[in-house]
C-alpha cells in the first residue's frame, strides 16, 4: 500500500507498457438502471455518508490500518481513503463492485456492507472522477468512474497493496472548507470506534489537520455507568435521568445508528453486536429477532448490574452525608427505569429527616388527590407542617416522587398557612385586653409573624384563625376566630410604637378592618380613644 501522502497513481490514459486499458464498460445500462442508481445515490442525504461506507469496506477486507486524507488540489477537493486490507481481483471487481446489489459479503454475517449499494454513496458529492486502485495476488487493477457513473477497468503493472479510493470533487473557497470539515466530522462521528487503526490528515487554504489517530472510548457519558463485554456483545450503559436517552447501535466498531430512543427508559447505551444490521437505506437498524434479543439483554443489564451500581453510589452518598451527590444520583430516577431502593433512606424531607421510598410511597401514591409538598431546607412553614404530621420534601426529592407516580408538586407555601408566634408588645397586650373587655375579640388578639409562613399571608398584616398558629389549608376561610397581627408589618409596627392608651384602640380597629371586618367602628373604641385623650390632657 502506498504510504499516506505518497505519490499519486497516474490518471488513466492511453495504454502504456506499464498496463493495458480494458474496453469501456457502461456502469449504467439503460434509462431504468440509470434511474435506479440515481435513486440509490439520493438516499444518502448526508454528503459525508460515503466515508463510513468506505471505512466499512476496508474493515470487511480485513484492514488493520485505514487513512482518510483530504486535500485541496487546485479547484477541487481530493479525498482519499487507503487501507492495507485484502484487495480485489478482477472477478470481485466485476461481480461485486461494478454490479449493483451484489456483494461478496452476502453470506458472511460478520460483514456489515451486505447490500453492495454503499459504494454508490460516493456519487452524492458529485465527484468529477472516482479512482479505485486495488491489488490481489500481485495483480493491480484500477477502476475509473466519470461523473455519469460510467467506468473504465484497467490492469496496471505497478506494485500496489490493499485498496485506495480517490474522489476528485469540484469545489472551491468556503464551500470546499465546509465540505472538508463535514468529512472530518463524518469520520469521527461514525467511525471513532472502528476495530482498526484509523488515521486522518488534511490540508487546504485556512485549515490543516496534522496526521492524527481517530479513536474514542466505547462508553456513554453518564454519572453511573457500566461496561460489559461478553461473547457476541460489547455494551456500555449509563443512567441518564431522561426519556428518551441515547441509543447507539454499532457493528464492528462502526455506528449504524445513533440517537434518542426510549427502549430502556432512563438508560443511555452503546451496543456493539455482530447480529446488528442496517437497513437498505442506511437510516436505521433492522428491527428483527436479533435486534429484539439485544434489546432484551440491554434491559437485563440495566435492571441488574447498572441498577446495583446506582444503589451502591446512592448508599455511599447517604452514608457520607454528601448532599450534592445524593441529589445528582436521585435525579436519575425515571418512570419505567431502574427502580429506587425500597429501604434506603435516600429521600429527604425539608426539615432534614431522611425517609425511604417504602415509607413515603403509601401517602404519596395511594391517597386520593395526593400531591407532593415541597420546600427548601430550613423553611419555617415546612418545619411547622412536619410537626403537624405533613410530609414536605426538598425540591429534588419532590421531583423524584412526582416522576415515580406521585401527584403534582406543590410548594408548601402555596398549599398551607401557619403564622408564627411572636412576643406581644405593651400596645398589643392592651389591645387584647380592650378587645376582651369590649367583647369584640372573645377569642383573643395575638402577636404573630407572617413572613415565610404561606403565600396566602403575603401582603396582609392581620388575619383570623380558629386555632391560633395552627396549620391550615391556604383556601380555608379566615373570617372568624382569634385575631393575629403581624408585628413586623410596617402598619402594625407604626401603631405598636404609640403609647398603649392611644395605640391599643387604633391597633384593634385597624387590625379588625385588615382582617375583613367591614362593619362600623364599635362604640367601645371611640369611648376608649376619648378616655385616652382625657387621661393624656389631665
Amino acid at each position: 500500500m502506498r504510504p499516506p501522502g505518497g505519490p499519486r497513481p497516474p490518471s488513466p490514459g492511453p495504454s502504456t507498457a506499464a498496463g493495458r486499458r480494458e474496453p469501456a464498460a457502461p456502469g449504467v445500462a439503460g434509462d431504468a438502471a440509470a434511474e435506479a442508481v440515481s435513486a440509490l445515490v439520493a438516499q444518502f442525504s448526508q454528503r459525508g455518508a460515503f466515508i463510513r461506507e468506505l471505512v466499512q469496506n476496508s474493515l470487511d477486507a480485513g484492514a488493520g490500518a485505514i487513512t482518510l486524507a483530504v486535500r485541496a488540489r487546485g479547484a477541487e477537493l481530493e479525498v482519499e481513503v487507503t487501507d492495507d486490507g485484502e484487495g480485489m481481483d478482477r472477478a470481485t471487481i466485476e461481480g461485486c463492485l461494478l454490479t449493483l446489489f451484489r456483494s461478496s459479503k452476502e453470506h458472511d454475517l460478520t460483514k456489515i456492507g451486505k447490500f453492495g449499494v454503499g459504494f454508490v454513496s460516493l456519487f452524492a458529492v458529485h465527484p468529477r472522477a472516482v479512482v479505485v486502485d486495488t491489488a490481489r495476488d500481485g495483480v493491480h487493477h484500477r477502476v475509473v468512474f466519470d461523473p455519469q457513473r460510467r467506468y473504465t477497468l484497467l490492469e496496471v503493472d505497478e506494485p500496489f497493496e490493499g485498496t485506495s479510493v480517490v474522489l476528485r470533487i469540484p469545489t472551491e473557497g468556503p464551500a470546499r472548507a465546509a465540505l472538508a470539515e463535514e468529512l472530518r466530522a463524518a469520520l469521527w462521528g461514525w467511525c471513532r470506534f472502528a476495530r482498526a487503526e484509523l488515521w486522518l490528515e488534511g490540508e487546504g487554504p485556512g485549515w490543516s489537520w496534522p496526521r492524527q489517530r481517530v479513536s474514542a472510548p466505547f462508553e456513554v457519558d453518564a454519572p453511573v455507568k457500566i461496561f460489559v463485554e461478553e461473547p457476541g456483545l460489547r455494551a456500555s450503559l449509563g443512567l441518564s435521568g431522561a426519556r428518551p436517552s441515547l441509543a447507539a447501535w454499532v457493528n464492528r466498531g462502526l455506528i449504524l445508528l445513533e440517537g434518542p430512543e426510549d427502549l430502556v427508559p432512563g438508560v443511555a447505551f452503546r451496543v456493539e453486536a455482530a447480529g446488528l444490521e442496517h437497513t437498505l437505506t442506511r437510516d436505521n437498524v433492522v428491527r428483527d429477532a436479533a435486534h429484539a434479543a439485544i434489546v432484551a439483554r440491554v434491559r437485563a443489564l440495566a435492571e441488574g448490574p447498572l441498577r446495583a451500581a446506582w444503589h451502591r453510589a446512592l448508599a455511599d452518598a447517604v452514608a457520607a452525608d454528601d448532599e450534592p451527590a445524593r441529589e445528582r444520583l436521585l435525579a436519575l430516577a425515571v418512570p419505567g427505569g431502574p427502580a429506587l431502593p425500597d429501604d434506603l433512606p435516600c429521600l429527604r424531607e425539608s426539615a432534614g429527616e431522611r425517609r425511604s421510598w417504602r415509607e413515603l410511597r403509601p401517602g404519596l401514591l395511594r391517597r386520593a388527590r395526593a400531591r407532593v409538598l415541597e420546600a427548601p431546607a430550613g423553611d419555617p412553614l415546612a418545619e411547622a407542617l412536619a410537626a403537624a404530621g405533613h410530609r414536605v420534601l426538598r425540591p429534588v426529592d419532590a421531583e423524584v416522587a412526582h416522576r415515580l407516580g406521585a401527584g403534582p408538586r406543590v410548594h408548601a407555601a402555596e398549599a398551607h398557612v401557619c403564622p408564627g408566634a411572636a412576643e406581644p408588645t405593651p400596645v398589643l397586650r392592651a389591645a387584647a385586653a380592650l378587645g376582651l373587655r369590649a367583647r369584640l375579640e372573645p377569642d383573643g388578639v395575638f402577636a404573630a409573624r407572617f413572613a415565610d409562613r404561606g403565600a396566602a399571608l403575603a401582603g396582609r398584616w392581620a388575619v383570623r384563625q380558629r386555632r391560633p398558629f395552627a396549620v391550615e389549608e391556604a383556601g380555608a376561610p379566615l373570617d372568624r376566630g382569634a385575631l393575629l397581627i403581624d408585628v413586623d408589618h410596617p402598619v402594625a409596627a407604626a401603631l405598636l410604637a404609640l403609647p398603649p392608651d392611644q395605640g391599643a384602640p387604633l391597633l384593634l380597629h385597624a387590625a379588625r378592618r385588615a382582617a375583613g371586618d367591614a362593619g362600623p367602628m364599635p362604640d367601645a373604641l371611640p369611648a376608649a380613644l376619648a378616655a385616652a385623650d382625657e387621661a393624656r390632657d389631665g
